[in-house]
């Protein structure tokens, strides 16, 4: 049960900081976008 916990909290720690990541991309380039 805890290594089944800690699995899927790394699983979803992983995928937030993709999320994380593919916002922090998104929002660099419409910055880029805007200064242009």
């Amino acid at each position: 049960m805890a290594v089944h916990f800690t699995k899927k909290s790394k699983t979803l720690a992983k995928t937030l900081g993709e999320a994380w990541l593919d916002n922090l991309h998104m929002t660099g380039a419409n910055f880029k976008n805007l200064k242009t």
